[in-house]
């Protein structure tokens, strides 16, 4: 069958993997291989289907040519991947498409499916949303709509247990000079080892979309992937993994086998500052890691505790960044602002500390109350989420306020700090 993997066209680049598979808005100065519809192509073309994919806000394609392409091309099948910011225009997209060309299959993912209202997923213009990971039960339901076999249920809910079952993306088919990062450059490919994060960090979406057990793919499987990868001319890699560095043997065994079988890398990781030691941040080194990236969150220690960064503190974010430093990795340093407790002071606080720490890189972001977490629970109780338009939750916008802070002094503060480091 002919089967095409889109990201309709949208205003907005977005980050689709970022967030959990929520998304997070981008611009070309920092945009990202969409990973899940790489190893949805691939799948696809183990069973013999023609694959197309198509990234369709960075390469400004417009809804009038992706249908015209459609029709002339006779696209059987859709496989359609939204985020938390795009979903109500790529369910727009679909409708208008359907009422263009009824008879092509549609197929929704993206995480946030999960929490679409019942109206949204029970329309003409979806034919499935799969709920959860789409990599493996895609291909089983378009086997099903090739033989014309009925699928009963339109939502379906799909987990990757074994990762190792997954093939390699489909590098050939990404356009890998469209995307960029300030950290790592052009031509670069992103990789999970890991999914899941078992950390009860009560704002981060990643354990709500992937789970909070930890799934690992075996250190050959990764190593394989990274030969594969280099095969193409990448030498670039950004690792995905929540948790890099979740178990140390793992990772110092890993990077033994990099060097080892010569692979000629450069690569990003990211992980929490507890989980980095020295034997670590050696092994990464010599395995060629340049950058790891560090959720800090916030400079106050109170509030690191209430958040569940239980463990971390700032003689830590220093002792170990430093340690990076020496070893000739560099930081990127992730902090929020928005946070319950959150005030002037503990914020001020926070930028002077981000100052202070030698990052090589480092963004504010205002805190967003994904769907599922717990911090949305909190501040739904409190009256402290001021939009549940899903259009807003762009990763950047400001749809909370705080015990102590409005929307325009939290809106004020991160401008602030992003102007200053």
């Amino acid at each position: 069958m002919n089967i095409w993997v889109l990201k309709p066209p949208f205003e907005k680049i977005i980050n689709s993997d970022f967030a959990g598979g929520f998304g997070i808005e981008a611009d070309k100065k920092f945009s990202s291989p969409p990973l899940t519809i790489g190893y949805i192509a691939s799948s696809l073309i183990s069973k013999g289907h023609s694959v197309k994919i198509i990234d369709a806000p960075l390469e400004k394609i417009s809804f009038e040519k992706i249908v015209k392409s459609i029709v002339n091309e006779n696209v059987d099948i859709l496989c359609v991947e939204t985020t938390i910011v795009s979903v109500l225009s790529d369910l727009t997209f679909c409708r208008k498409l359907k009422s263009i060309t009824p008879k092509i299959k549609v197929i929704l993912f993206g995480a946030i499916c999960k929490f679409l209202k019942e109206r949204h997923i029970y329309i003409n213009d979806i034919d499935i949303v799969i709920l959860g990971e789409p990599e493996n039960i895609i291909s089983k339901i378009i086997e099903n709509i090739e033989i014309g076999k009925k699928i009963n249920d339109k939502k379906l809910y799909s987990i990757v247990k074994n990762l190792n079952s997954l093939n390699f993306p489909a590098y050939s088919l990404y356009n890998l000079k469209l995307y960029n990062r300030m950290d790592i450059g052009k031509k670069f490919f992103n990789i999970l080892s890991s999914r899941g994060c078992h950390y009860g960090c009560i704002y981060c979406p990643y354990p709500i979309t992937m789970g909070e057990k930890c799934r690992f793919r075996s250190i050959q499987n990764v190593i394989d992937e990274l030969n594969e990868i280099t095969s193409f001319g990448i030498k670039k890699i950004v690792f995905r993994d929540p948790i890099f560095t979740f178990y140390k043997n793992r990772i110092v065994e890993m990077s033994k086998k990099i060097v080892k079988n010569k692979i000629n890398i450069e690569w990003v990781c990211e992980t929490r500052v507890d989980l980095l030691d020295d034997d670590i941040i050696n092994s990464i080194q010599k395995a060629g890691c340049k950058e790891v990236i560090l959720g800090i969150e916030t400079g106050d220690e109170k509030i690191l505790n209430s958040i569940g960064k239980i463990g971390l503190t700032k003689n830590l974010v220093r002792k170990n960044v430093k340690k990076l430093k020496d070893a000739g990795i560099e930081s990127m340093g992730l902090f929020m602002i928005g946070f319950p407790d959150d005030n002037k002071k503990t914020v001020l606080e926070t930028i002077e500390f981000a100052q202070e720490v030698d990052f090589r890189h480092k963004t504010f972001f205002t805190l967003t109350p994904y769907p599922g977490t717990k911090i949305r629970n909190i501040m739904e109780k409190e009256n402290l989420i001021l939009s549940n338009d899903f259009r807003d939750y762009n990763g950047w916008n400001c749809v909370i306020k705080t015990r102590h802070l409005s929307k325009n002094e939290i809106i004020e503060l991160a401008k602030h700090a992003n102007s200053i480091c």
